[in-house]
């Protein structure tokens, strides 16, 4: 028996050094160690800001006794700073800070994101509260569009290993956010909400740490107004402005009722705060196992058919949360963590494999040569504009109905609602391309687009 298991872990400590050992190895030569290092922080920041994600309903919650729709309202609102990514993107590569386009702009915003978390022991201002949040958010997204920047550049070092560097920067943020939500709830039952809030400070301090490793040397920086013409120009273009278009349709016509969710496992349910965080740690799981599923069954189906796929598995993933607050649960004789445990894990993988995916790989195709980085902040700060009209969208609805803490008799209408606005994005699926390849064929080619900048300012000149 001991031979056999000597046998096995010798096997898997193999696998190990084949498999993990070697690739990482690869990457470091490849790309350098303090490039892991500064992605490593940048992106292991965003996921563990999860610690404090709990902490905060709970903070507006039993602080200020804010009812569901305000806290909703607030915290998509402060969500505002991940909208304008490309203005980032053109900031920091054409306007330098002590010499440096990127090192200095991690070093001030990582000490501008410690204070706003640590000013939350300091005052119990509403108004200042949201202040501090808000320029907090502006600190991670302006540095998250940094860290996709590098990665892109250095993705040209070696194309092969671009998809490698990408699981890497992804896996770091799904262990961030896992363990992240798991000490978030249970830090919540000993310690009260403020202190979580500021013990998440670490997070802008990882910031400071990958400016310290970042190697920066001066490069040619493209003319802003060039810049601005380009990504204008890009905009003329149907296949890229027709997905875009899709994107806000996809979550902005579903109304969110995240906080809804949480006051009503809190105040009816009587979760544990433990048991909550946990429940987060669901969308990091489905991170990983959306990645691989798609990379193995889905990778070559059209887009239009996985996305359609998915809104109808969502739809009907989201009747377990109507079965939750018409109490069906308790005619089934289960208790009710099951119907949030089921909802939550396989709403999660399948948002993101059927959804997120497949988006994240359409924009790979369509993204313009020349300016990826600039084009990406592009995509993502639709998807997260999309995703806050649904939070507000969803706050309204919580006001209209008059849903409040201790008031929740017409919760069950408005799960409804969001299930079967599910189906409406179903009605533009044709705004999206039929498959990759097919799209691969109309990527605008940005060396074209400047080249007719350039001969529409000749010809200006020449009149």
């Amino acid at each position: 028996m001991s031979g056999l298991f000597t046998n096995c872990s010798q096997r898997i400590q193999i696998l190990f050094n084949e498999k993990i050992v070697s690739k990482y190895k690869y990457m470091i030569n490849t790309f350098g160690f303090n490039t892991l290092i500064v992605l490593f922080c940048v992106y292991w920041s965003q996921g563990f800001k999860s610690l404090c994600s709990l902490a905060i309903t709970f903070y507006y919650k039993d602080l200020f006794h804010l009812e569901p729709a305000e806290t909703q309202y607030i915290r998509t609102f402060s969500f505002i700073a991940w909208f304008i990514k490309p203005i980032y993107g053109l900031i920091s590569d054409n306007i330098p800070i002590a010499g440096y386009y990127r090192k200095s702009y991690l070093f001030i915003w990582g000490v501008i994101g410690i204070l706003s978390m640590l000013s939350i022991l300091l005052h119990n201002n509403l108004y200042l509260s949201i202040i501090a949040f808000v320029i907090n958010e502006f600190s991670q997204a302006f540095c998250d569009v940094i860290a996709d920047a590098i990665m892109v550049e250095k993705s040209r070092n070696d194309e092969a290993g671009s998809s490698a560097l990408q699981t890497f920067s992804w896996t770091v943020l799904a262990i961030g956010g896992f363990l992240g939500s798991i000490f978030g709830g249970l830090l919540l039952e000993t310690f009260s909400p403020r202190t979580i809030i500021a013990l998440s400070a670490i997070c802008p301090f990882l910031i400071i740490v990958s400016a310290y490793h970042l190697e920066e040397n001066s490069n040619e920086r493209k003319d802003f107004y060039t810049q601005v013409q380009t990504l204008l120009e890009i905009f003329k273009k149907p296949q890229i402005i027709k997905p875009l278009l899709f994107i806000l349709v996809l979550s902005g016509v579903t109304p969110r009722f995240s906080e809804l969710f949480t006051y009503y496992m809190t105040d009816v349910l009587k979760f544990s705060t433990t048991f909550m965080g946990s429940l987060q740690v669901a969308a990091y799981i489905s991170v990983i196992i959306g990645s691989w599923v798609y990379h193995i069954f889905l990778k070559n189906l059209e887009y239009r058919s996985i996305i359609g796929i998915g809104q109808i598995v969502m739809m009907l993933i989201n009747f377990f949360d109507l079965g939750l607050v018409t109490e069906l649960y308790k005619r089934l004789s289960l208790p009710a963590w099951t119907f949030v445990l089921f909802g939550d894990i396989l709403g999660g993988v399948v948002s993101f494999t059927f959804k997120s995916m497949p988006l994240l790989v359409m924009n790979a195709k369509i993204c313009p040569v020349g300016i990826e980085g600039t084009f990406y902040a592009l995509f993502t700060s639709v998807t997260n504009l999309s995703y806050s009209i649904s939070g507000f969208f969803g706050g309204f609805l919580v006001k209209a109905f008059d849903i409040k803490t201790g008031n929740y008799e017409l919760f069950w209408l408005l799960v409804c609602i969001q299930i079967f606005s599910q189906l409406i994005p179903l009605v533009f699926l044709k705004l999206l391309p039929k498959i990759g390849m097919e799209q691969q064929e109309e990527v605008v080619d940005v060396e074209l687009l400047d080249d007719d900048l350039e001969n529409d300012e000749e010809k200006t000149h020449k009149l």
